[in-house]
């Protein structure tokens, strides 16, 4: 006899087996369905108040009451997503391509420019966008890296810096549960190694508790005691202190150098004969500001603009001078690195929830910088909607309308579940 336990005893679920003929007729319907959306300037959605003029958007969004339709579609809403998580507009070209091959690569090449800025900004459909796309233009070079804030006034403000922008992956565990710090006039040091005990950096914690000084400490990597020592004092406000402490390999084998120019100080290496404890007993050199985010940090540099623009020519002559691409593409990276001064926008928050502005926002960021980058114009005969996209994305939307029309083509059973 079974044993019954508590709870309720589940339905069960019948199964229904659905022939070749329904995914026949699906394919047959969503194309219809399709090209009811595809000339569509805007569609209402009552339930939120939303105004959407995205023909693909608006045909992804129409469910069917009959499920194996919704199953099918699933398909390709999932495509969908996964080349808009690539590059915004991505699944909408996949989409439009996928039904019809109606769209036309136009041009061999197209260069970020103010001679053609026009024809870019008439293919973008939100008036806010276009305005920023506009400013852009006019007072960002493609040296500036573009940061975006959120703020509650009405008004789309600008903020440009000089700083070096370092986007670079590094141990943000220290920001404890804040998304940013910043730091301004703080005692630094520059370790080419590894924290590895207290008593090393005991002196950096005793004058950090006594002076009330900041101290931020680059290195590549730090003990598990050490950090939690200091982790502790700065959450009970005791000290202020900021390991940076990148990962060793290739993207940071030269970052310590970089730093040690933008600061005008040497770095601290075991190959000079130096310890960390003796260093650190020293005077220690002052920083103008540091600010930190989960995604690398902003710095101040301590050298002129002049000295600063030297060291990008030198690097960049190491390029021309390179016949080894892995050694150039890290060059590329330094000097882009250098090259980085930062235009910070500030958006409304009520654009902030605007997924429609969000996207054609982040689908002009993401051109900027990229730009150097073979993009190609491709225009939607159908829908007339005009892209712009690097070159080589072409072939990954093609390798997916392909691999799915593959499936829909080899699909013979659509087993469903139902109570």
């Amino acid at each position: 006899m079974q044993q019954t336990t508590c709870g309720v005893i589940p339905k069960l679920k019948k199964t229904r087996v659905l022939n070749r003929k329904t995914i026949d007729i699906f394919l047959e319907k969503t194309l219809v369905d399709f090209k009811k959306f595809k000339n569509s300037k805007n569609c209402l959605y009552t339930k939120n108040h939303d105004l959407i003029d995205d023909p693909v958007a608006n045909y992804l969004n129409v469910l069917s009451n009959n499920t194996h339709d919704n199953q099918l579609k699933y398909l390709l809403g999932k495509e969908y997503n996964k080349l808009e998580s690539i590059y915004p507009k991505l699944g909408s070209i996949f989409i439009e391509r996928y039904f019809s091959d109606d769209i036309e690569v136009k041009g061999s090449k197209y260069y970020l420019h103010k001679d053609n800025k026009s024809e870019f900004i008439d293919s973008l459909k939100c008036q806010e966008v276009k305005d920023i796309t506009e400013f852009l233009f006019e007072n960002a070079s493609l040296e500036y890296n573009i940061a975006i804030e959120q703020t509650f006034n009405s008004d789309v403000t600008a903020i440009k810096t000089k700083n070096i922008n370092f986007r670079v992956k590094y141990d943000s565990e220290f920001l404890g549960n804040k998304s940013k710090h910043t730091i301004k006039n703080f005692r630094y040091i520059i370790i080419d190694g590894m924290i590895e005990s207290i008593g090393e950096i005991y002196h950096v914690l005793y004058k950090a508790a006594e002076e009330k000084e900041p101290y931020v400490i680059f290195c590549f990597g730090i003990s598990n005691e050490v950090k939690d020592v200091i982790i502790q004092n700065n959450s009970k406000g005791i000290t202020e202190i900021m390991p940076v402490c990148f990962k060793f390999d290739e993207d940071t084998i030269n970052i310590l150098n970089d730093l040690a120019i933008l600061m005008g100080t040497d770095i601290v290496t075991a190959k000079l004969g130096q310890t960390i404890s003796q260093e650190v007993s020293k005077e220690l050199p002052l920083g103008k500001r540091i600010d930190l985010d989960r995604y690398g940090f902003v710095l101040t540099p301590n050298i002129s603009d002049d000295k600063v623009s030297n060291h990008r020519k030198f690097l960049e002559k190491r390029i021309t001078n390179s016949s080894n691409e892995k050694n150039k593409d890290l060059l590329i990276k330094r000097v882009r690195r250098m090259s980085s001064k930062t235009l910070t926008l500030y958006i409304p928050d009520i654009l902030i929830k605007n997924n429609t502005f969000i996207r054609e926002l982040d689908y002009v960021l993401r051109f900027f910088a990229q730009s150097s980058l073979v993009m190609k114009k491709i225009v939607s005969k159908t829908s007339s909607n005009v892209y712009y996209l690097p070159d080589d994305l072409l072939d990954i939307i093609d390798k997916s309308k392909n691999s799915l029309k593959d499936i829909f083509k080899n699909l013979d059973k659509l087993i469903l579940y139902e109570e």
